[in-house]
Formats: C-alpha cells, structure tokens, sequence
C-alpha cells in the first residue's frame, strides 16, 4: 500500500505483512535524507526512533521548534550510517 507523506514530500510504501521494528538511536554526525527528487535535507542531531522495515528505515525525530520530522532512507544507507557510527542505537 502506498500513502503520501507531507512531511517527506513523497509517496511512501507500507507493507501490512510486514511489521516494523522500532529502535530508538542518536543522530551524532551528518544525516541526510532526500524528499522525493529534491535536495538532500539533514536530520538534526539528537535522538530518534527508527523503524526498521525489509528495505527501508524511517527516522522519526523532533526539531527544535516542536515540529515532528520525519524521515524515510533506504536500509544499505542506514546501515552504513550505522557502521560510521553517525548514527548510535540506544
């Protein structure tokens, strides 16, 4: 099933065989995500939670204004986050 996502400016997939699997980590270095065909965006430093799907991991975060940011990266791009230690899981 696709949803469009405001806030990434995109469609997303959701896959209701598949269940996500939340984590919750911190953002210690540059992280970028890419909404749609446009520019990469950076996702703050600090703490997110993540779920984690068979392609795909969606970052969930809060700006510093209060507004809710969120974010979907393909997983190869997360676990190499993840093994650069730009992201940390908690």
């Amino acid at each position: 099933m696709k949803f469009y996502c405001a806030a990434m400016g995109t469609f997303a997939r959701y896959n209701l065989q598949e269940p996500a699997m939340t984590e919750h980590a911190t953002i210690n270095d540059h992280v970028t995500y890419r909404p749609g065909d446009g520019a990469p965006l950076e996702i703050p430093k600090g703490p997110v939670e993540i779920d984690l799907t068979a392609d795909s991991a969606t970052l969930s975060w809060t700006e510093e204004n209060g507004a809710a940011g969120l974010a979907a990266i393909p997983l190869t791009q997360y676990k190499e986050y993840v093994r650069q230690k730009r992201i940390t899981l908690t």
